[in-house]
């Protein structure tokens, strides 16, 4: 255990002289560029990213707080630790866990990014500051309509404000894109405002026309898109962050 601490404590010493020599505030999406960003983006995750999450599980909030506060000290919008920055802040409550400053310095870097605006709309509705909230969720969808979970988070921050009529707009087009928890549709219902949206004919098809022969071969119709990884309960919904990466690289 003795040898172990010892070698622990060298690799911290060998990762910290490493990461002094490199500039603050690298984009993490552009960190495989070169040969340096890349090593020290692998140095600060493999050494305060699982380090910060464990800490998280086991209650050392302080501690977790200074490995991501590190991450994002050297990449601003790396979106993992972003999103357990937030995480943390939500357990943690203490003053110092302020998200204001991060989120800014990561959306300048990556103003683009669907999963930064997401992120800081679940961060800002959870402490109920929902029309901070709803405009972050509306900057998401700027960037990709066709997402699923910023229409539900959208549709849970207007049923909050009961504006029941836009949260059902949002409720429709979230559960037909993706595999939504039932929290936001039993939150409607429970206040009559579920109203699925009436389905519209094939164009090829006459309104009413239940014998339409259904297609087979090659005139079938593609098959549906994957749908997004569903969230439990009708909490605000994080964005899929390995899904954002994909996107920016």
């Amino acid at each position: 255990m003795f040898i172990r601490r010892i070698l622990f404590a060298t690799a911290m010493t060998l990762v910290s002289t490493l990461v002094a020599a490199q500039a603050m505030d690298n984009d993490y999406y552009q960190a495989r560029a070169t040969p340096q960003t890349t090593e020290l983006l692998s140095a600060v995750e493999k050494y305060h990213l699982q380090p910060a999450l464990d800490k998280m599980h086991s209650k050392f909030y302080s501690a977790a707080w200074g490995d991501l506060n590190f991450i994002l000290n050297y990449f601003p919008n790396h979106p993992r630790a972003l999103l357990l920055m937030a995480q943390l802040c939500d357990l943690w409550r203490n003053p110092k866990c302020n998200m204001g400053p991060h989120f800014d310095k990561a959306l300048q870097r990556t103003p683009e990014s669907e999963g930064l605006h997401l992120t800081k709309g679940a961060y800002l509705q959870k402490r109920g500051r929902l029309d901070e909230a709803i405009e972050s969720y509306k900057k998401s969808l700027a960037i990709n309509p066709s997402s699923a979970y910023a229409h539900y988070n959208l549709g849970l921050a207007y049923a909050a404000k009961k504006q029941f009529n836009v949260a059902n707009e949002h409720a429709q087009q979230a559960y037909e894109l993706g595999d939504m928890p039932p929290g936001l549709r039993e939150k409607l219902m429970a206040a009559r405002a579920w109203k699925p949206a009436e389905k519209k004919p094939a164009a090829n098809e006459k309104a009413g026309d239940e014998t339409a022969p259904a297609k087979t071969g090659a005139d079938a119709a593609p098959a549906a898109p994957a749908k997004p990884a569903a969230a439990i309960g009708e909490k605000p919904l994080e964005p899929d962050t390995k899904r954002d990466e994909k996107t920016q690289q």
